[in-house]
């Protein structure tokens, strides 16, 4: 079953998979109840101008979990 997203806590590492990639960043699977976003001022430590330069469909990597928000709304990190 999904974790469950009042079970997250900021700062947890994931291993996610990529589902899509969007010109403002990518939406990260990490089994939770609802696909996490990685805004693209979070991508790298440098300035990211197109985020399908680090990630790729189905790509799987390390994501931290950077905010949950009230409305549902995961934020992850691939900065730790």
């Amino acid at each position: 079953p999904p974790i469950p997203l009042d079970k997250l806590e900021v700062g947890q590492k994931f291993k996610g998979t990529v589902r899509s990639v969007r010109e403002y960043g990518a939406f990260v699977d990490i089994g939770a109840e609802s696909n996490g976003l990685v805004h693209i001022s979070k991508m790298a430590t440098g300035q990211v101008n197109d985020p399908n330069d680090h990630v790729q469909v189905n790509q799987e990597l390390d994501v931290w979990v950077a905010d949950i928000r009230d409305d549902g709304k995961l934020g992850l990190t691939m900065v730790q």
